[in-house]
């Protein structure tokens, strides 16, 4: 690889959505099956689900379970293995779902703890407060209070969220600490948070749009637009919620495609000259291939 050249004077929006754009063109397939396959077993542990509520059978109770850790590892791996490459068909690197994944392990526990102690500062810088606030009122606070203190405590969540954006690409491919991976964050997305936010606001929109779509031919019921029986309307939300929830999770696991893209961003931005070096001496390169 002979590296890559920033071109600051374009809109920083503008070159993640570019970003983006490149990363699904190259990757769509990868992105497709692995969201698929994530999408067939949230279906499966559904049934599971129902099964185990009807009968009651520790059997299917013990299975449930052991489907849940197994669907919520692979939800992991998967976020890891859609960063690592994205980063690398940035770079213009190929790269297969068996090296993504394989990259993606070896960082699991990384991952975990890093979404531990996130959810941890969240709770502690947000939850506590609105606790001890609802106790202090006695849960009778004026419903226009409540919405303003859920406003005030929004903020500083936001603001975390901006600081924190790039941690887990910084965890898998600066691999740094846990507890390092919130000040490199801090530091590469400083000077580009609202940036940051206005991608959020995009691609925000686009998840409520996917998220309405199992409601729109009932929408259009009420509205006198369309006029169905109501067995029809019954079967046509079926498959509205079923493409709804597969937008759902394309969705989902669109979110570290943009990630990745803001942080590349901000790396080919802030240490050009640093990124280059790491591509010249191939340090993202998988193992498999040195």
């Amino acid at each position: 690889m002979t590296g890559v050249q920033a071109n600051n004077s374009r809109n920083f929006i503008l070159s993640v959505l570019s970003n983006v754009k490149t990363v699904l063109s190259k990757k769509l397939m990868f992105f497709i099956v692995v969201t698929l396959g994530v999408a067939a077993m949230s279906i499966a542990m559904d049934a599971i689900k129902s099964m185990t509520e009807s009968r009651m059978n520790i059997i299917l109770l013990i299975l449930f379970i052991i489907f849940i850790i197994v669907f919520f590892s692979f939800v992991f791996l998967s976020f890891g293995a859609f960063i690592y490459a994205s980063f690398l068909t940035l770079l213009d690197q190929k790269v297969n779902i068996g090296e993504a994944f394989s990259h993606a392990l070896s960082y699991i526990w990384s991952f975990l703890g890093l979404g531990l102690m996130t959810g941890l500062a969240f709770f502690i810088i947000i939850a506590i407060p609105a606790l001890v606030t609802a106790v202090l009122f006695n849960f009778a606070m004026d419903e226009n209070l409540l919405y303003l203190f859920a406003i005030v405590l929004a903020i500083p969540m936001l603001i975390l969220y901006l600081m924190w954006y790039v941690t887990f690409p910084v965890c898998i491919l600066d691999n740094e600490r846990i507890m390092d991976t919130f000040g490199r964050s801090r530091q590469l997305t400083e000077g580009y948070r609202l940036h940051i936010f206005g991608i959020l606001v995009i691609f925000g929109l686009i998840d409520l749009l996917g998220s309405a779509i199992g409601l729109f031919p009932v929408l259009l019921t009420d509205l006198g637009l369309l006029y169905l029986s109501t067995s029809t309307i019954v079967s046509i939300g079926i498959i509205f919620n079923f493409i709804g929830e597969i937008l759902s999770y394309l969705s989902f696991f669109l979110t570290p495609i943009v990630i990745t893209c803001v942080y590349y961003e901000l790396r080919l931005r802030k240490e050009p000259e640093a990124l280059n070096n790491l591509i010249k001496n191939n340090y993202y390169v998988t193992t498999d291939k040195l």
